[in-house]
C-alpha cells in the first residue's frame, strides 16, 4: 500500500563508475535503484532510475504493482528485471543505454525458479532503446511443465537501436513451461543483430 509519485525532475541516481572498479568496493549488480521484493499494492511513477550498480528497477514475487512514467538509464545490469509478478503493469515507460553487466538488455524476465509466476504481467506503450544487449530478453529456462502458466503482454511497445536483437528468449529444454505471451502491435526497429 504504497505510492511512489516523482515529480518534475525527480530521478533516483547513482554512482555506476565506483561498482564498476574494483579498487573502489567489491564487484556487484544487485546495487538496484529501485527495489520492489514481495511488494503488494504499490504504484510508482514520474521519475528516472540511471546510474545504478544492477536495475534501474528490480520486481520479484509481487503483487498488484503499477509502474507508469518511468525513464531507467544507463544502469548497469537491466533497464527493469522482473522475476516473478502477479498483475504488474508497466506503462509508458522508456528503459535504455542499459551497460556493464551481463545480460545488459532492457528488460529481463527471468524467473529464479520454477515456483515464482508470472501472471498477468503488462507492458503497455513502452520503449527499449540502445541498450548493450536486446531490448526485451524473456529468459524462461528456470520455468517447468509444474510452474503456473505464464500471462504476458506486451502492447504497443517498440524496441530500437538495441545492439542485440530486439527480442530474444531462451525457453530452456525437456520441461517447457506453459502459457502465453501475446505481442499486440509491437515493432523491433534498426536492430543490428548478432
Amino acid at each position: 500500500d504504497v505510492v511512489i509519485r516523482g515529480r518534475k525532475g525527480s530521478a533516483l541516481v547513482m554512482n555506476k563508475p565506483e561498482y564498476m572498479d574494483g579498487s573502489r568496493c567489491a564487484w556487484g549488480e544487485w546495487r538496484h535503484a529501485l527495489n520492489l521484493w514481495h511488494a503488494t499494492n504499490v504504484k510508482a511513477g514520474g521519475f528516472r532510475t540511471a546510474s545504478s550498480g544492477g536495475d534501474g528497477v528490480y520486481v520479484r514475487n509481487t503483487k498488484d504493482v503499477t509502474l507508469q512514467r518511468i525513464v531507467s538509464e544507463d544502469n548497469l545490469r537491466q533497464g527493469i528485471s522482473v522475476i516473478g509478478a502477479e498483475r504488474l503493469l508497466v506503462k509508458d515507460c522508456v528503459f535504455r543505454t542499459t551497460a556493464g553487466a551481463a545480460p545488459q538488455c532492457g528488460l529481463d524476465i527471468e524467473p529464479n525458479g520454477w515456483s515464482e509466476k508470472l501472471v498477468d504481467v503488462v507492458f503497455e506503450d513502452c520503449v527499449f532503446e540502445r541498450n548493450r544487449s536486446a531490448g526485451i530478453d524473456l529468459h524462461l529456462a528456470n520455468q517447468r511443465s509444474r510452474s503456473t502458466p505464464m500471462d504476458i503482454v506486451f502492447r504497443r511497445c517498440l524496441c530500437r537501436d538495441n545492439a542485440g536483437d530486439g527480442i530474444t528468449s531462451f525457453i530452456g529444454r525437456g520441461d517447457p513451461p506453459k502459457g502465453t505471451i501475446l505481442f499486440e502491435d509491437c515493432r523491433a526497429v534498426s536492430e543490428t543483430g548478432y
